[in-house]
């Protein structure tokens, strides 16, 4: 038989036997403050609310410099669709959300039946060209007049005409369609 177990688990009892009678470890001495200038905090300086824990001086600086975002990222209400260079009465309703790499959209309208309205929901990834931006599939999907549903394949790509003025955000479908978005947030 071990004999050296039981003198290592008397041993560890004995360490925890003070805490659970109500002793507290007395505190490590306070390190006296350094003398020297780099420890010093500089003038005018806030100090972090979580302490020392991140004193690591090696690393290499931060920016603090949010990244620039683009003229389109927000996200925006349905206000209007132009078909054929008339305004569409029965515009609907719909969101579109663009952020630095997707835009996201989803649009509920009335259709030729009313007991079938039309849906459409996309997710596309997205960059800036000329006057527009270039999209690429990642999942959409519709329904027709019928009311079936149609899934686009992953990977298309396509360019709109964008414009953005004042709020308001067009995306184009030929030279006389668009939808109309208001920013909203």
């Amino acid at each position: 038989m071990n004999n050296r177990l039981p003198i290592v688990v008397l041993c560890c009892l004995g360490w925890l036997v003070p805490a659970f009678q109500g002793q507290e470890p007395k505190p490590a001495p306070a390190k006296p403050p350094s003398e020297s200038p780099a420890a010093q905090p500089k003038e005018g300086a806030k100090e972090d609310p979580k302490g020392d824990a991140k004193q690591d001086t090696k690393s290499a600086p931060q920016d603090t410099t949010p990244a620039a975002r683009h003229a389109f990222e927000g996200v925006y209400e349905l206000r209007r669709r132009m078909v054929a260079g008339t305004i569409d009465p029965r515009t609907g309703t719909g969101y579109c959300a663009i952020t630095s790499r997707h835009l996201f959209l989803t649009m509920l309208g009335p259709g030729v039946n009313p007991s079938r309205p039309l849906l459409r929901a996309d997710v596309r990834g997205w960059k800036p060209v000329d006057n527009g931006m270039q999209t690429e599939v990642k999942l959409s999907y519709f329904n027709d007049a019928d009311g079936n549903v149609l899934v686009q394949r992953p990977g298309e790509r396509a360019v709109r005409r964008v414009d953005i003025a004042r709020g308001l955000l067009r995306i184009y479908q030929d030279d006389a369609s668009y939808l109309e978005f208001e920013r909203i947030e």
